[in-house]
């Protein structure tokens, strides 16, 4: 299982990230990427979106080819206030 945990100074400067097919299964936290407006999860193993809580400012995400099912799956994205669809 492979866990996403950022720990670093230069993640503030972070706009564009992209993970697809990394073979991520659970996000450990998404704290210091405050300026990201892009994140891309596709073709990974993810069942749940968690700590969204802090990108509130991502404008784009997918999350395509991943493992979610149900609405509970998906209810950090009510955080994500800069989502379009």
């Amino acid at each position: 299982m492979k866990l996403l945990h950022p720990h670093s100074n230069r993640l503030n400067d972070i706009t564009a990230l992209s993970l697809a097919g990394r073979g991520v299964s659970q996000i450990d936290s998404m704290r210091g990427f405050n300026k990201l407006t892009r994140l891309d999860l596709s073709k990974n193993s993810l069942t749940r979106l968690q700590h969204f809580n802090s990108l509130p400012q991502v404008s784009l995400l997918n999350v395509s080819q991943n493992e979610l099912a149900g609405d509970s799956a998906l209810e950090e994205l009510r955080y994500c206030l800069m989502l379009r669809t």
